[in-house]
């Protein structure tokens, strides 16, 4: 079937006076925010596809994948795929690339956390499909 056009009518209320013009760019740019940081954690982290539903462990990890991206984002790299072949799965050359970076010691220490729970959260997965 073909998909037929539609038209979404959103409201907001606000206190402030501005063209109409001033509101459309800002809620734009929120949903090009939003929707590019969900498309990364779901396509790049898998975030929908995550086993781990129970407790706090979901809030957890999703603040853990943020901190990861930010990371990569500061590191300038333009895809997250690429960046996590290179430097994800090689301690040693992750930690060059972070002291090679001017970001200090809590982004060196960030990384190795996002590692360490990248690495926990295969392993459960793994556990979770037995």
């Amino acid at each position: 079937k073909k998909e037929l056009p539609s038209i979404d009518i959103s409201y907001y209320i606000s206190s402030t006076q501005l063209p109409a013009s001033s509101y459309n760019k800002g809620i734009r740019s929120h949903w090009a925010i939003e929707n590019s940081l969900h498309y990364v954690k779901d396509v790049t982290f898998g975030e929908d596809a995550s086993l781990v539903r129970s407790g706090n462990a979901p809030t957890n990890f999703s603040i853990i994948r943020n901190i990861a991206i930010n990371i990569l984002r500061r590191m300038d790299f333009i895809s997250f795929p690429q960046a996590i072949r290179m430097i994800g799965g090689d301690i040693g050359r992750l930690m060059e690339t972070l002291e090679g970076n001017s970001r200090g010691a809590w982004m060196r220490k960030l990384s190795l956390i996002r590692y360490s729970v990248t690495l926990i959260q295969i392993r459960m997965e793994k556990y979770m499909k037995k």
